[in-house]
């Protein structure tokens, strides 16, 4: 091969790093440019396209899919840093579903997945690890560092709070609030209970 340009078997590359490669541009601003110019305005353009192609698609089955990896050098290998997968969680031609999985790895583990969208639900940090939100210090497997609002139900074993406002408690069989514990040194309005019809359980009070 002449030029920048080498081949090598079935290989072909770019010798020189020093040059770029432009595809839809005359003037790449890096390694490789891709340039999309829409003299239609459309909304969405579709950039690059990744097939996965089955020699027998008869025999695919959920999991089968495409990934881009992303490997970066330490202070002595390359190591594989993070995977974003895409994949069918259904191969059913008639009802066909995908999901698309980012991983990232920790402590020099393997990667894993820390956000997959598989069409129907969000899970976050699926195996292992926290979720911050307002911080960048998760102290549980939920940490949120300001208000929320719930418009629903919430459901749990164990509520810690230092600071208690419970409206419209109605109709709850048993404990609609079961306080287990002291509950001492109360400031005024700092734990308040509105329309309260059914039933407050509070044991070893001191007020």
């Amino acid at each position: 091969a002449t030029g920048p340009w080498n081949s090598t078997n079935t290989s072909v590359y770019l010798n020189d790093s020093n040059y770029l490669v432009g595809i839809g541009t005359t003037n790449p601003l890096s390694l490789l440019h891709l340039n999309v110019s829409d003299g239609n305005n459309g909304s969405l353009t579709n950039l690059i396209t990744f097939d996965h192609n089955l020699i027998s698609p008869e025999n695919a089955t959920p999991g089968i899919g495409i990934g881009l990896m992303f490997r970066i050098s330490d202070n002595i290998s390359i190591n594989n840093a993070s995977l974003i997968n895409v994949s069918l969680v259904n191969t059913i031609n008639t009802s066909v579903a995908s999901a698309i999985s980012f991983y990232t790895r920790f402590n020099n583990g393997g990667l894993i997945p820390k956000l997959v969208l598989n069409g129907s639900d969000v899970w976050i940090a699926p195996t292992t690890g926290k979720v911050v939100i307002g911080s960048s210090t998760p102290t549980d497997t939920l940490t949120v560092a300001g208000s929320v609002a719930v418009y629903g139900s919430l459901n749990g074993t164990y509520v810690n709070a230092t600071y208690g406002l419970f409206t419209n408690l109605n109709g709850i069989a048993n404990s609609s609030l079961l306080v287990v514990g002291n509950i001492s040194n109360i400031v005024k309005d700092q734990f308040r209970i509105i329309n309260l019809t059914d039933y407050l359980g509070v044991t070893n009070e001191s007020v």
